[in-house]
Formats: C-alpha cells, structure tokens, sequence
C-alpha cells in the first residue's frame, strides 16, 4: 500500500498546482500511512495481537484503530477533491448548514464510539460467551475482565452519536440546505446510521459472529466516510471564503493562505 500512495502523491503534485487540496490530503495520506505502518510493527512487538488480553492492548488498539480512521478519511478527502465534479464548485448558495463545532463534535464522538466498538469487538473474539443472559451478567460483573466491562459502554456511546448525527447534523442539513451533494450525503448518514444500529443489535443478538462483526465494521466505514464528506461539501465549499480564487481566478478547489 506504501507504494500506491506514493504514487498518488507523485500524481498530486504533478497533477494540481501549488496550495491545492488534493496535495494537501495526498501528503497527508502518505504521513499516515507511515504511521500507520509504525503503529503496526509496535503492536507486534508489543505482542498486541491474537490472544493477548493486557488492559495495555486497549491503548494500543485505540491509537492504531484512530488512525486507520484518519488515514482512509484524508485518501477519500483525496479523490473527494481531485474528482470532475469537484472542480469548480463552491457550494451552490455560500450556506454553510453545518457548523465546524458541530463536525468537529460529530468527528471526535465518531471516533470515540469507534474505539469502544474495537473494544468490545476484541471481549467479544476472546472472552466469547454461550448465551445472551450470560454476557450481560459478565458486563454488570465487577470482577469481569476490563474488555468486558468496557463493552458495556459501545452501544450507550453509539445510540448517543447517532441520535446526534440525524438530530444535530444529518438532519440540519436536509432542511436547510438547497445543495444537492449535501442534501444527498446527509441522506446518506441518516440511512447508514439506522443500518449500524439495526447491525449492532444482530451482533449482540446473535452474539458477535464474524460475519456480523465485519458487516457491521464495514458499514461504520462507509457512514465515516459519508460523515467526512458531508463536512468537506457544507464546511469548504459551503464557504466560499475558503476556496481560493472562486470562479474569477480558478476553477480549482485550493487550500487558502490565513
């Protein structure tokens, strides 16, 4: 994968002129990708994998899981900005619907319900359970591993998020705005965030299969992505202030100088 991002970055730069978002996010691609490799390489030396249940394996998991997450946002912000459509277009009225606190909140709680997913991902794998009565008696057990005592926490967190996400963001943005990009990508994160609960509640139902984990991690990846660029579309170029040069000077979506 190293390889493949170098090459979108030789491309970035030969492609797009000087302050232009697709180099911004590209370099930054390349950067977490370095990480990336470096966190992983820490947790095997570490021992951080299989079946290994250390309290330290959570900390881990976190910084790795959160950079993953970053990492796949700044690739998809990456074609996001360098696509056809992308060009020239700077929000179709200047209103910016979502406000940055808002994202920003929605970003970090994301983030936050996604580490206490992995958490509870990894209590599931190794300290498997035979029936549902027995797992909420080992989450209310105080002597209970610390994963499992975590794993209590992920749905309250993500009933949390999602009633922010289509009450507060999703849902501001489909009233309010008269973008169709945005009004499509808000549709998106109210749909997406009503299928990973439904996902959620088969998981813990039928008590974390594989397949119902990867599904349900696959569709937390989608509802990321649609997250980001339902910020990047109401946030940059919802706000033509932040594109620079706007139809008089270029048709480019660049990164502007404060």
């Amino acid at each position: 994968m190293g390889l493949l991002v170098m090459g979108l970055v030789t491309f970035a730069f030969f492609s797009f002129p000087r302050r232009h978002a697709v180099r911004l996010f590209a370099a930054l691609a390349l950067l977490f990708t370095t990480t990336e490799a470096l966190i992983g390489a820490a947790l095997v030396l570490l021992g951080h994998v299989g079946t290994n249940a250390s309290p330290n394996r959570a900390f881990t998991l976190a910084i790795h899981l959160i950079n993953t997450m970053v990492l796949l946002a700044v690739l998809a912000l990456t074609a996001w900005f360098a696509s056809p459509s992308a060009i020239g277009r700077t929000g179709s009225s200047g209103e910016q619907p979502l406000s940055r606190a808002q994202l920003v909140c929605a970003l970090v709680a994301f983030l936050t319900v996604s580490v206490t997913g992995a958490i509870a991902a990894l209590a599931d794998t190794l300290l498997a359970t035979n029936s549902l009565v027995q797992g909420i008696q080992q989450d209310l057990s105080p002597s209970a591993h610390i994963f499992v005592r975590l794993r209590v926490w992920h749905p309250i967190v993500a009933a949390l998020l999602g009633c922010f996400l289509i009450g507060s963001a999703a849902g501001i943005v489909i009233h309010k705005s008269s973008a169709p990009v945005v009004r499509r990508l808000a549709l998106a994160v109210v749909f997406l965030t009503f299928v990973q609960a439904g996902l959620g509640a088969i998981n813990v139902l039928m008590l974390a299969p594989l397949w119902t984990q990867l599904t349900h991690l696959f569709v937390a990846d989608l509802l990321w992505l649609a997250l980001v660029l339902l910020g990047a579309e109401t946030i940059v170029f919802g706000n033509r202030a932040a594109i620079q040069g706007g139809a008089e000077s270029s048709p480019a979506p660049v990164i502007s100088r404060p």
